[in-house]
């Protein structure tokens, strides 16, 4: 299994993105993150995800704005599948997906 991101609302909505089991992945508004968000309420560098013993766990990287899980702002959270994330104005869910459905139904990461 696997955890991707379901974008939900706002200008990402319905994109899905697959968390990479072994570097993870940075989100914010500079297109150098691996998932870069066009969000103007967006740090530049806002926050990580990273997998460690099969959880999926979010940092957030001394945004200006927050990384909220549940409505809760966070330093650090372990998320699990179901959980609502929101950064700045973007809001996506943590997912379990299988591996075959992982490499077809995500869009490509920034290196």
């Amino acid at each position: 299994m696997a955890f991707r991101l379901r974008f939900f609302g706002g200008e990402h909505d319905g994109e899905t993105y697959l968390v990479d089991p072994k570097r993870g992945v940075t989100l914010g508004r500079s297109p150098t993150n691996n998932i870069y968000v066009r969000d103007r309420n967006v740090s530049r560098v806002h926050a990580q995800i990273r997998i460690e013993k099969g959880e999926c766990i979010i940092t957030d990287l001394q945004s200006t704005n927050g990384t909220y899980v549940g409505g809760r702002r966070i330093t650090e959270e372990r998320v699990q599948p179901g959980d609502e994330v929101r950064i700045g104005l973007t809001t996506f869910r943590i997912e379990y997906v299988d591996d075959s459905v992982a490499e077809t139904d995500t869009k490509p990461l920034a290196e």
